[in-house]
C-alpha cells in the first residue's frame, strides 16, 4: 500500500526509535505488572498510565542511574580546561584547574583513575581535602557545572544519562529499573503504605541482584566514601 501526504510536515526530533520504544515499554510494563494495572502496547497515547510514566519516567530514569555505576551507563572523557569569570576568581583561589563537565555527565567516579578519596593537606593531621569538587561556575557569564581539582590533566569515567537508550542497559537492571519504578508510582496509583512497602521490598533485592552481575563485569557494588560521608563516622 502506497500512501500519499499532501502538506507540509516535519518530524519530531524527540520521538524514540523502534529499539528504544521497546526497551522503554519493557521497563514500564515490568512496573505495571508489579503494580496489578494493565500492560501498554506503546509509550505514545493518552491513556492516565502513559500520560503519568511519561511524566514521571526521565526524572526517575536519572535518579535510578545515578545511584550505581552501572555498565550500560558509564563512560570516560577527558575534560577541557575552562577559564571563569573574573567575578568568580574565588573558585580559583581554591582551586589550580576548573574543567568542564560533559552535558550528559550525572555523577564523576574516578579521576585519573582514582575516586575522590580525600587526601590530607596542611600542617594539621586533621583537616583533608578532596580530590575535586563539583562546582557551578560562570564562564562568559553562564553557569556552567564544573568539576575543580589541583591536577593538571583530567580524565573522568562517569554515569550518563542513557536518555531513551534503555536497551545500552543490561535486563537486569531493566529488570531492577522497572520495579524500582513500581515503588516510584504506587502512591499514583492508590497504592496503601503496606503495599507500597513490598514493592520497595522486590525493587531492594532486584537492585542487589542488579548490581551483583555489575561487580562480577567490573563495576564496583557502590561508589567510594568521600570526606563528607566519613562525617557520620565521626566520634563512633
Amino acid at each position: 500500500i502506497t500512501a500519499t501526504m499532501v502538506g507540509n510536515g516535519g518530524i519530531d526530533p524527540h520521538l524514540m526509535k523502534e529499539a528504544q520504544a521497546v526497551a522503554t515499554i519493557d521497563v514500564w510494563n515490568v512496573a505495571l505488572n508489579a503494580l496489578g494495572i494493565s500492560t501498554l502496547e506503546t509509550t505514545t497515547g493518552n491513556n492516565p498510565q502513559q500520560t503519568l510514566l511519561n511524566n514521571t519516567f526521565p526524572l526517575f530514569r536519572k535518579q535510578f542511574l545515578s545511584d550505581h555505576l552501572w555498565n550500560g551507563a558509564k563512560r570516560t572523557a577527558e575534560l577541557t580546561s575552562i577559564t571563569v569569570d573574573s567575578n568568580d576568581d574565588a573558585v580559583r583561589d581554591r582551586w589550580g584547574y576548573v574543567y568542564r563537565l560533559p552535558s550528559d555527565c550525572m555523577r564523576v567516579w574516578r579521576l585519573n583513575g582514582s575516586e575522590n578519596k580525600p587526601n590530607h593537606t596542611g600542617g594539621n593531621p586533621a583537616i583533608l581535602t578532596n580530590r575535586w569538587e563539583i562546582e557551578i561556575v560562570m564562564v562568559n557569564s553562564q553557569h556552567e557545572r564544573a568539576l575543580c581539582t589541583e591536577e593538571s590533566t583530567a580524565r573522568i569515567e562517569y554515569v550518563f544519562d542513557v536518555g531513551n537508550n534503555i536497551a545500552l542497559l543490561g535486563p537486569l537492571t531493566q529488570h531492577a529499573m522497572g520495579l524500582s519504578l513500581a515503588a516510584f508510582v504506587a502512591t499514583n496509583f492508590g497504592k496503601s503504605a503496606s503495599e507500597i512497602a513490598q514493592l520497595d521490598a522486590q525493587a531492594k533485592e532486584a537492585v542487589t541482584a542488579a548490581k551483583g552481575v555489575d561487580g562480577q563485569e567490573g563495576t564496583p557494588q557502590m561508589f567510594g566514601d568521600t570526606s563528607l560521608l566519613r562525617v557520620r563516622s565521626l566520634g563512633n
